[in-house]
This record gives C-alpha cells, sequence and structure tokens, in this order.
C-alpha cells in the first residue's frame, strides 16, 4: 500500500463521514460494492484519477480541496510542477512517477479511524 492510496481513502472516508454517507451509499452511486469503497478507504485499494475526481463529486467537495487533504508539495520542485500543470496535472505525474513521493508530503489524517460503517 503507497502512502498516496492510504491517505487518499482516508481523506475520502473523512468527508464521507462528515456528511453522514454510509458506504453502502457510496458504493451504489458508484457502481461498486460496499467492500470495494471500504478498501479504497483503508488503502487497500488504488483509485484512478478519475474516480478520485467522481467521489469528490458525489461528497460534494471540489477535487483540489480533496486532494489537499491528501498531499502538499514538499519542496520548490514539486511547487513549481504544481504552479506549471494545475493539481491534475501535478497527480498524474505523481501516479506515474516523474514526481517522485520525496517531492510531495503527505497530509496525516487527524482522528482518522480505520472502521468502516
Amino acid at each position: 500500500m503507497s502512502n498516496l492510496n492510504i491517505n487518499a481513502g482516508a481523506a475520502v472516508a473523512r468527508f464521507r463521514k462528515r456528511i453522514k454517507m454510509p458506504q453502502t451509499e457510496l458504493a451504489e452511486l458508484l457502481g461498486m460494492t460496499r467492500t470495494s469503497v471500504s478498501n479504497i478507504e483503508r488503502g487497500k485499494q488504488a483509485m484512478s484519477l478519475a474516480m478520485f475526481c467522481r467521489i469528490a463529486d458525489l461528497l460534494h467537495i471540489d477535487a483540489a480541496d480533496l486532494l489537499s487533504e491528501v498531499i502538499k508539495p514538499q519542496n520548490s520542485i514539486a511547487r513549481d510542477r504544481l504552479e506549471e500543470k494545475g493539481v491534475e496535472g501535478w497527480v498524474i505525474d505523481i501516479m506515474q512517477g516523474t514526481l517522485p513521493e520525496s517531492n510531495i508530503f503527505f497530509v496525516e489524517g487527524g482522528d482518522d479511524e480505520q472502521k468502516t460503517n
């Protein structure tokens, strides 16, 4: 499991719980099983950028705001790349490995519980 998957999943769980949406409801809206949603939230199943954006939309949050709960630029290389490419281009670089994880900071998830509802 990568830090990106774990932190992205934890952010999804945090926002889903804030709006009091059960995993079963999110799963139904996404056309997947509750187990898949649980696996995403625990970082055991990766999300595509499209899925991340779709989940953000279903949770009524801008994808960039959700992403800011997950990662931050760690240094000038990452900040410059973020300014140059925007959030989506920056995330694609991270996912493709052209911007190594050493250039980003993974936001710790506060009071996250790894329990599911």
